[in-house]
Order: C-alpha cells, then structure tokens, then sequence
C-alpha cells in the first residue's frame, strides 16, 4: 500500500506539474516529490539526512542553471532587438557616401577610389601605395610631407607601369616619418557608397564600397 500511495503522489505531482512544462528540474516538480517522499517514508526506516541534503544541493544547481539559462535568454532576445532597431536605424545611410576608418578596398575596374590620409601630426616624410591582394605595390598615390590633419587622395584604378588594375581586393599602405626619421602616426580612411546593412553575430555592419565595416569605424555619413 505505501509503496503504490508513494507512486501516486509522485505521479499527481509529476502529471499537474508537466502540464504546464516539460522541464523535470522545475521548483513545483522537486518540493512535491521532496514532501511525498517525507510523507511515505517508512518510519522505521526514516530518510537518511545526508542524502536529502545532496538532493536539496542538486535541486539548487539545477534551479540555478534554469535562471542562468533564462538570463542568457533574455540577454539573447534583447540583443537581438538591439540589433534590430540599430539596423534600422543604419538603413537610412543606404545610397549615401561614407567616410570609414580603414585601408580595404574592393576596387569594381572602372570607380576612382577615394582616400584620406590623417596625420594629426603632420609628417616631414610620408608615401601611400596601393597594395594588391599579395601584398605587392599597385600605385604609388602620395610621395612628400603631410599637413595635420586630413589629406584626401583619388586613386583612378591605373598601375605605376600605366596599365590599368584589375578588379578586386586591394589595401593602403602609408608610411610616414617625422624630420629625424622617426616614424609618426597616420591612418586612412575611404570613402564610398553605402550599398548594404547586415545584422551579423558581431553586429550591424556596413558594407561600404564593397566592404563589409563595422558602425563603429563609420565617421561621416554625407549625402
């Protein structure tokens, strides 16, 4: 008789809690078999302390895997509206030119690239080359000092043997250097048209001229 009141209490409690959920290691499930098996147990044969204090430990590591699971789920669904709403906001650049942090270039064979060299210190010496995929010089853009601050530059697509450059990948080198020789800061920029917004697992991109870039590096949306 015990052992079918045993089976039960813990089908009733097994049974109203899994119509609501599936999940075994939920609160409800736990408390209703912990009180049937303290109800039923044999008085001659009391549970043993040690293994309800094991089982109440387990119970609180499963508890804490389910909140840690919903939290993950939450930060989950809120990044995805994050995103949402940022990609949105990035769909109104589409068609406009954009001033991005960066030395890629997807070069089409026919559109000038349009650069900007920023030196916030100037430079005695400096030179910017177009790189190939390979890392080999295409065109030498700029040779000679730079001012502080924005130096812009238009690659036409030609090569420094005159030929014209092939559509593809290419990259900006700039090396610049003070009086002495030594070396001062100096980044890129591009600017192209923004043809794409992408909602990636890094976040929203751009893709600007080809290239994929991150909002972050976006500095100037123009019309």
């Amino acid at each position: 008789m015990q052992t079918t009141a045993v089976g039960a209490a813990i089908g009733a409690a097994t049974g109203a809690t899994q119509t609501s959920s599936n999940n075994l290691g939920t609160k409800d499930v736990f408390l209703k078999l912990l009180v049937a098996q303290m109800q039923y147990q044999d008085p001659l044969k009391p549970q043993d302390p040690t293994q309800m204090t094991a089982q109440l430990a387990r119970f609180n590591m499963v508890e804490q895997q389910i909140s840690t699971n919903k939290l993950l789920t939450d930060i989950s669904a809120n990044n995805a509206s994050t995103d949402m709403q940022a990609a949105a906001t990035a769909a109104s650049y589409l068609g406009h030119q954009a001033v991005i942090n960066g030395n890629q270039l997807q070069y089409d064979g026919a559109t000038p690239e349009n650069i900007v060299i920023q030196a916030p210190q100037g430079a005695a010496n400096a030179t910017a080359q177009v790189l190939d995929a390979n890392g080999q010089v295409v065109k030498t853009l700029y040779t000679g000092p730079l001012n502080n601050g924005a130096t812009p530059l238009t690659w036409d697509g030609s090569q420094d043997n005159g030929s014209p450059a092939a559509a593809g990948n290419y990259s900006i080198a700039v090396n610049a250097t003070d009086a002495n020789g030594t070396a001062v800061a100096a980044s890129t920029q591009v600017i192209a048209q923004v043809q794409a917004v992408r909602v990636t697992t890094a976040g929203v991109q751009l893709v600007v001229g080809g290239v994929p870039v991150s909002m972050a590096d976006v500095q100037e949306i123009r019309l």
